[in-house]
């Protein structure tokens, strides 16, 4: 995701909380080998819509996972365990 590729991965786990599907990646049933090579050829038959969930991925890499968003959320907790407001300084 980071590398603006696009992701195909089975729905396990908490790969939901990061790829949402036909959004960031797409998802298919776990144990489903057919469910994958459909995704797979989707996404190699569709070089637009595998540059655009790239794109997306990225954009969620940067804006959720990244070093300043988990300073964001960071500074926002220890605001609050400090009884202060969650507005930024």
């Amino acid at each position: 995701m980071a590398m603006a590729k696009p992701v195909i991965c089975s729905i396990t786990g908490t790969t939901t909380d990061y790829v949402r599907h036909s959004e960031t990646g797409l998802l298919v049933p776990p144990h489903d080998p057919a469910a994958f090579q459909a995704a797979i050829r989707r996404v190699l038959d569709n070089p637009a819509e595998a540059e655009r969930l790239g794109t997306a991925a990225r954009g969620f890499v940067e804006q959720e996972l990244s070093m300043a968003a988990f300073t964001r959320r960071m500074a926002a907790a220890i605001r609050t365990v400090a009884g202060e407001s969650n507005q930024p300084a």
